[in-house]
């Protein structure tokens, strides 16, 4: 039996050019800066939090970029976007 070749069940059509950020039409591309500077500034304004027991604790999300002066972070485990 033939092993399948890896390419031949991978449809380049279906992977998206563009972020799956949660941005409308208008939005500008992302940009990218220090990550542990998105993290501190989204826990000093309240957005995610260094306790380990809250529900927006940092160590659960992950940079995604920064679009119109907003730092956008996803969830480890639900993908869901921080608002």
């Amino acid at each position: 039996m033939k092993t399948p070749d890896l390419f031949e069940y991978t449809n380049f059509d279906i992977v998206p050019n563009t972020f799956d950020l949660p941005l409308d039409d208008a939005a500008a591309p992302p940009t990218f800066k220090n990550p542990n500077q998105a993290f501190e500034t989204a826990i000093a304004q309240g957005r995610l939090t260094d306790v380990a027991s809250a529900p927006h604790y940092a160590g659960r999300y992950m940079y995604m970029g920064t679009v119109n002066d907003k730092d956008l972070f996803k969830h480890i485990l639900t993908r869901e976007y921080l608002p």
